[in-house]
């Protein structure tokens, strides 16, 4: 992957237009209906702070420090530094995070380092004001003991704006985004967000952990994301007004797509590449809706869910391993609510579709992994795995060659080349 721009035309939810036709007026959902997920003014003030990379000896948490001492502001961060945040780390400033413009050259790269004790805390990064993160590489192995620590970026305080562009995320053991607290809004766009996962506890491994608490905004746009034991998003019931994953490329997902319960959602123009693996032994569900009750929460009545032009397929590596474990289906149902929405009009699906895609320099699949899986009939305890191979690495050593990546392009010749709502290709095109 090469180091990514986007020219955004506003940075929130309002720059990914994206047209519904065919539906009734009244549940027509655009993400321009989406309240704007604006970066606070505090956020980039005109103020810019250069801060030079740790060396991991005498000079760590830089950029904390940095943050700390000037406030809030831009922070340009050196093209191929490494910026280690030892112990625990807390910002409290409105602050960009990017890597310094160039045309050439690896990420910033942010990781996290034992303490002179050798602990490693439970959390990367603590975080009290919005946060952008541009251009710059997560990796989220500790550097002195290869240990991962649970969480990376964990929401503090309520009604943050937390926004990831344009970058690579690597190596995340229970979640990327925690939010302890309640109406954040967070954007992910034109990222590559890989081996999230917990190996010997696959119910751990998420993208977005809302912790029971209700939030105001969660997108996913253009984004590869592959190579994950749990679900996208877990909502554990929580009521999140506005939800979207839109022209996205998912692939070996171990959950099913986790929707309960989100008020506005659109999921458009993905790819889902053997989505759902952990699969149970009654028909399985696919879009999992729970709706709260209109009585503790009465915008569940207005609730509306628009799923189209997805392609949604399982490998035939995965669909030959389960004809030995008959109790083990694919998923492609509804939960109850969804079909009671669906009855109601305001659950829609349409121009969804399967079809097998070979995708040009596609990960290994976890074949010996899946195995163990299902023989243990499909088991949340799976310690004796950890001597299987997961998480994905191009050439077995840590970090990331720009340009040498993990791709999911895919022939022009195929029918996701021309099923987006717009009559392009589905899946995502990384800037």
């Amino acid at each position: 992957m090469k180091s990514i721009k986007i020219n955004l035309v506003a940075i929130g939810i309002g720059l990914l237009s994206i047209s519904l036709t065919s539906c009734e007026k009244e549940n027509t959902l655009t993400l321009q209906d989406f309240p704007d997920i604006s970066i606070d003014p505090g956020n980039n003030p005109g103020k810019e702070i250069i801060v030079e990379p740790d060396n991991g000896i005498d000079r760590v948490n830089s950029l904390t420090k940095a943050i700390t001492e000037n406030g809030d502001g831009t922070y340009i961060l050196r093209r191929g530094g490494v910026y280690y945040f030892e112990g625990n780390n807390t910002i409290r400033s409105n602050v960009t995070i990017k890597s310094e413009d160039a045309e050439e050259g690896n990420l910033a790269q942010l990781q996290p380092l034992a303490d002179a004790n050798g602990a490693v805390s439970t959390n990367m990064v603590l975080i009290e004001k919005n946060v952008t993160l541009e251009n710059v590489y997560i990796n989220a192995v500790d550097a002195a003991t290869n240990k991962v620590p649970d969480r990376v970026l964990v929401a503090n305080q309520p009604n943050l704006t937390l926004t990831l562009k344009n970058c690579f995320v690597d190596n995340v053991r229970q979640a990327l985004f925690r939010l302890n607290t309640v109406g954040n809004k967070v954007l992910i766009d034109n990222c590559t967000i890989r081996n999230t996962a917990n190996s010997t506890s696959p119910d751990n491994g998420r993208i977005v952990d809302t912790r029971a608490n209700n939030q105001e905004s969660i997108v996913i746009n253009n984004s590869y994301v592959y190579c994950q034991t749990d679900r996208i998003v877990r909502f554990d019931n929580s009521g999140t007004a506005h939800y979207a994953l839109t022209n996205n490329t998912f692939f070996n997902i171990g959950r099913h797509i986790e929707i309960n319960y989100a008020i506005d959602v659109l999921i458009e123009n993905n790819i889902f590449a053997d989505c759902g693996w952990k699969l149970t032994s009654s028909p399985g569900v696919l879009w999992d809706v729970a709706m709260a009750n209109e009585a503790n929460d009465p915008r569940v009545k207005n609730a509306k869910i628009i799923i189209r032009n997805n392609n949604i397929f399982y490998e035939p590596t995965l669909s030959n391993m389960l004809k030995n474990y008959p109790n083990f289906q694919l998923r492609t149902g509804l939960s109850a609510d969804a079909i009671k929405m669906k009855n109601d009009g305001r659950f829609i699906e349409e121009n969804n579709f399967s079809e097998v895609l070979t995708f040009d320099y596609a990960p290994p699949l976890p074949t010996a992994y899946w195995k163990l899986f299902f023989d243990k009939g499909g088991s949340s305890s799976m310690g004796d795995a950890s001597g299987l191979p997961f998480a994905v690495d191009e050439d077995g050593k840590e970090g990331i060659v720009f340009g040498k990546t993990y791709t999911f392009n895919y022939p022009a010749n195929t029918i996701s080349a021309i099923a987006s709502t717009t009559g392009g290709p589905i899946g995502a095109r990384l800037k």
